[in-house]
């Protein structure tokens, strides 16, 4: 898993931020085996997950904001605070699932906060927003969960990380 996301931002530096529970890998495996629903932020990455693999797995895919133009940080996060709408999709999907944030720290923090208030447990949460503000934080707050989670710390992350 590890070398994946080296290989991905192409940097071996990475290895040195990359934090994940000790269940992580085991969670992933027996969810995907088992046909779970993999939960993106954005659709850029669920089309960017291994399409063929979740078949053979028969795993389904949902999108939070499913709105193919969502296709940077900014735009992912302008859209969730001029809608409110995924506040209840969030809710409805939170158990059970894989998820893969790699877009929106509000999306990370939201399902923590979900996780936390509501005692909600998703199959496991790769958290791998990008950026200085918000993602630190939800990144933090994920690590602190009794959750299966994969994230790295700071402000590293983003979108092709998380695939």
């Amino acid at each position: 898993m590890l070398s994946h996301l080296v290989l991905a931002c192409g940097d071996v530096s990475l290895a040195a931020f990359v934090r994940f529970s000790a269940d992580a890998i085991k969670a992933a495996r027996e969810n995907l085996l088992k046909g779970c629903t993999v939960v993106s932020d954005v659709s850029a990455l669920t089309t960017a997950l291994d399409q063929t693999r979740l078949t053979h797995l028969d795993c389904q895919q949902a999108t939070l904001l499913d709105n193919p133009h969502i296709d940077t940080v900014a735009d992912a996060e302008r859209t969730l605070w001029q809608n409110d709408s995924w506040h209840q999709k969030l809710s409805d999907l939170a158990d059970g699932n894989i998820w893969v944030i790699g877009y929106s720290p509000s999306v990370l923090m939201k399902l923590c906060e979900i996780i936390e208030n509501r005692g909600r447990q998703p199959a496991l949460v790769i958290g791998l927003p990008i950026g200085f503000s918000h993602a630190p934080a939800a990144k933090r707050r994920l690590m602190q969960l009794k959750i299966p989670y994969l994230t790295t710390e700071g402000a590293l992350g983003g979108g092709l990380l998380s695939r």
